[in-house]
């Protein structure tokens, strides 16, 4: 006895296998768009603090590279303010070890 097969070549997709697919894709992007603005705002933050760690290192190295006081504040008429660090923050060799920028100090 002769088994028959029925052998039929797919060229494409079908109309339906189509529109399935793309509303599929559709609903996991509406999903996941849900969680983007909490993945911005975690990322900005991690790079702030990337920043911050980075400054920090910097004014470590530069300190002992040169044997200088290195200060890393948030300056504001070239005095450094407490508690203000929303602002930008500033990378200076002190000298004097005043906490203040003067004119003959280096800005980093």
């Amino acid at each position: 006895m002769k088994l028959i097969t029925y052998s039929t070549k797919h060229n494409g997709i079908t109309l339906l296998e189509l529109m399935v697919t793309i509303a599929i894709v559709a609903i996991i992007s509406q999903l996941s768009m849900w969680f983007f603005p909490d993945f911005l705002a975690l990322n900005r933050a991690d790079n702030q603090v990337n920043l911050l760690h980075r400054n920090i290192n910097y004014a470590r190295l530069y300190a002992i590279e040169n044997g200088t006081y290195v200060t890393l504040c948030a300056l504001k008429n070239n005095e450094c303010q407490k508690g203000d660090w929303e602002e930008q923050i500033s990378l200076f060799i002190d000298n004097d070890k005043s906490t203040s920028l003067n004119n003959d100090e280096l800005m980093l």
